[in-house]
């Protein structure tokens, strides 16, 4: 089996690790330079400014297709509302260039590894309005048989009290982020294991960005910074509404009982995995 990888803006080496005999195209390698550094060592076959990646990738050389990217970046409205902050438009081209790559070709097997935190079924994307954009000259030259070209899609986020179509499937959080948490598992967490449980200081550890969004799929705002503000007037949180290098991120959160796990786009999010590597106690 022989396998290409689209990723759209190098989020992820979760693939890599799994597939290391694939060929790996990255679309935008500059999105997340923290990638470059990864002791897997991405080295991708070529970029979007060396050549145009979708014309090197056919049925004839691959019989399996990977795309990692977040699909909800695509749409410009979800459930009949303009998203004004999510909309990527470059995330928006490039599927349209993977789905005319797919639709030109006869792949054995076609996967895309939906890369974001929201709960929906992928399936809406390809029968939303970005395939009906009334800029596009012919309005069905997108369109796509899912069925006929036996599209499956993996999703990082699976709510197993939801119904889906059968051609959605969970993936692991683990294996996707900006740094990928399969490596940091083998990597930054088993450095200096043998910490005493007993020596832990007791506190909450918290240290990033107090996000307030809007949840498109639950109508929800999402309130950190008001969430974190109550609980600081009455329990001692460590480096609130801070940010501190990785690597000492790492050794505070590890010498803290306890670290905040606040609610944000995703349940699990890439802190739910941290706390539990360094083994303090989630809250």
């Amino acid at each position: 089996m022989k396998i290409a990888i689209i990723d759209f803006r190098n989020e992820d080496n979760g693939l890599n690790i799994l597939f290391p005999d694939a060929d790996y195209y990255i679309l935008e390698e500059e999105y997340d330079k923290s990638r470059l550094n990864s002791k897997y060592n991405i080295k991708p076959i070529l970029h979007t400014n060396d050549t145009n990646v979708f014309e090197l990738i056919d049925d004839e050389k691959y019989d399996t297709l990977f795309i990692i990217c977040r699909l909800y970046d695509a749409l410009e409205k979800y459930n009949g509302i303009v998203k004004k902050n999510f909309f990527y438009k470059t995330t928006y081209n490039y599927l349209l260039q993977t789905v005319e790559l797919i639709k030109h070709n006869n792949f054995k097997n076609v996967c895309f590894f939906d890369n974001y935190d929201y709960d929906y079924d992928p399936n809406i994307v390809f029968d939303a309005d970005v395939f009906k954009q009334p800029n596009l000259e012919n309005k069905n030259r997108y369109k796509i048989d899912i069925q006929e070209k036996n599209i499956k899609f993996f999703k990082r986020y699976y709510n197993k009290e939801k119904t889906y179509k059968e051609n959605v499937y969970p993936f692991p959080y683990i294996t996707f982020g900006r740094q990928c948490n399969m490596e940091m598992i083998t990597d930054l967490f088993y450095k200096n294991t043998n910490i005493n449980t007993n020596e832990k200081k007791s506190r909450i550890f918290f240290s990033g960005t107090p996000l307030t969004h809007i949840d498109d799929e639950y109508g929800l705002i999402r309130n950190r910074k008001e969430m974190l503000l109550k609980i600081m007037t009455k329990l001692y949180v460590y480096n609130p509404l801070k940010i501190i290098p990785n690597d000492i991120f790492i050794e505070e959160m590890r010498n803290s009982k306890y670290s905040l796990d606040l609610l944000g786009v995703g349940d699990p999010n890439t802190r739910t995995f941290e706390i539990l590597f360094t083994g303090s106690l989630k809250m």
